[in-house]
């Protein structure tokens, strides 16, 4: 019968494995991220570049970061029907008076198309939509600025 490898190898020095092989993670050259800064760097290089070590960036904290809820002048007339039930929108004459603010909308964008006369209440807009719904005879009245005016008065 022959013998088990472990009971061969007695009495040699490495037990076939040489000097450094046989013990803990020596063959590796160390466990994990072990020489990354020594004899591993360049591997670590190749694979990562500069991007593995240190932090990368600022990511701001959720109490501090507010999108705006935005809506185009191309939506306005697909969401009159609905905004009416809910109470944000009153006739002025011929003019279609949208209360975004109420409805919950902090900005009016200028992508799409209006087709009649509509006056917008909203905090913000850009000029894109101005220059539309002033070519349809409508207009946009902005509150945001308002308040800060009456705020600014205020301190002084």
């Amino acid at each position: 019968m022959a013998k088990k490898k472990v009971q061969k190898k007695r009495g040699s020095r490495e037990h076939g494995r040489g000097r450094k092989a046989g013990r803990g993670a020596g063959l590796r050259g160390g466990k994990g991220n072990a020489g990354s800064f020594g004899h591993k760097f360049i591997q670590f290089h190749k694979k990562y570049g500069d991007r593995y070590f240190g932090g990368h960036g600022f990511k701001r904290p959720q109490c501090v970061v507010q999108e705006d809820v935005t809506c185009n002048v191309g939506d306005l007339e697909r969401l009159i029907p609905e905004l009416e039930e809910q109470g944000f929108v009153s006739e002025e004459g011929d003019v279609t008076v949208v209360d975004l603010n109420e409805a919950g909308y902090d900005k009016l964008l200028g992508a799409g198309k209006v087709h009649r006369a509509v006056k917008v209440l909203v905090d913000s807009h850009t000029d894109n939509a101005l220059s539309k719904l002033e070519a349809q005879g409508g207009a946009i009245e902005v509150t945001a600025e308002e308040e800060e005016e009456q705020d600014e008065d205020g301190g002084e």
